[in-house]
């Protein structure tokens, strides 16, 4: 049973503390929220979330620059809101993750503490040889295939893929000279390359995929790949 049930009215109070300091920093809130708490990992699914400005941005095919702006912003929200997180749940969250997609208008915020990110996977699941044998495929056209690959189930409804050693050596080149601008094309090209994959991934599965998103760490070259299911 996921821990989520344990803490409805403390994730209920989050839910309206995040939604108050999105407003707060963006000068909108989302319209729909769903916080759940499982194994030291924090989850928000966001519906509805794109400001005016934004949307300028992106109509003007300026993503890029809009993601930067957003990803400035939730850097803010995410240390200011770990805390809040922190004193109601008892546990110290350490690393964040979020990703957006712009044409659904949804986006997924990931909070975990550096314990439930030393964790192994525990549980066996019989979609994680053709899950990662998907990601191995896709990952070879033109990416590095990642060196280890975990399952991590955050909530009924959403799966994570954590993938360690990501980088190809000309990627680390960039990384050190600073490119980070070429880093995130390239990423947001890769991205595209999974969001055109999403029936296969949806037969892996057994379910429609709802929102699919990525995030990078490329400082310590690693990404996540969230799977939100119907």
């Amino acid at each position: 049973m996921f821990r989520s049930s344990m803490y409805q009215e403390d994730l209920i109070r989050l839910t309206s503390s995040l939604s108050k300091l999105l407003k707060q920093r963006f000068g909108k809130g989302p319209e729909k929220c769903f916080v759940t708490f499982y194994r030291n990992r924090l989850t928000v699914n966001i519906r509805n979330f794109v400001t005016s400005a934004e949307e300028v941005l992106i109509e003007h095919d300026q993503t890029s620059l809009a993601l930067h702006f957003r990803s400035a912003v939730m850097d803010k929200v995410c240390k200011e809101f770990a805390q809040e997180a922190c004193s109601v749940l008892g546990t110290s969250f350490d690393l964040y993750y979020n990703d957006w997609d712009y044409v659904m208008n949804s986006g997924i915020l990931l909070m975990e503490s550096k314990q439930a990110k030393e964790e192994a996977a525990e549980w066996g699941c019989p979609i994680t040889g053709p899950l990662f044998e998907q990601i191995r495929q896709l990952s070879s056209e033109g990416y590095k295939v990642p060196d280890r690959m975990d399952l991590i189930q955050l909530n009924q409804n959403t799966y994570a893929v954590n993938c360690e050693g990501i980088l190809l050596q000309i990627e680390k080149e960039l990384l050190k000279r600073g490119h980070l601008d070429i880093l995130q094309d390239r990423f947001l090209e890769m991205k595209k390359k999974y969001m055109l994959e999403r029936k296969a991934f949806a037969k892996i599965f057994g379910r429609d995929i709802e929102g699919l998103f990525m995030t990078w760490d490329i400082h310590q070259d690693q990404s996540y790949i969230f799977f939100c299911l119907e």
